[in-house]
């Protein structure tokens, strides 16, 4: 399972709510993948694509300062985590 291509890219500057999206390779279902925002649950969108799903999402509009986005895959045959560090203004 491979997660990348994250806009906005790590350590960029965001606004409160702003959208961010990536791409997972190697799932059959987006169900298996969990997001969370400074360990908010956030809720993404997920399109299927011809080898990958492209997730977007928006951050929490109650952020501020540095948020980490965590990106896991609950797959039983190739978990994996990744994610960014956002600072909010």
């Amino acid at each position: 399972t491979v997660i990348n291509h994250f806009i906005p890219k790590h350590l960029s500057k965001v606004e409160a709510g702003s959208e961010f999206s990536f791409w997972v390779k190697g799932i059959k279902d987006p169900d298996e993948v969990e997001v969370t925002a400074k360990n908010i649950p956030v809720t993404m969108s997920a399109e299927e694509r011809s080898i990958f799903y492209a997730f977007k999402g928006n951050l929490p509009d109650s952020l501020t300062g540095a948020a980490r986005i965590k990106v896991k895959v609950h797959s039983k045959k190739c978990p994996a985590n990744d994610g960014m560090l956002l600072i909010i203004k």
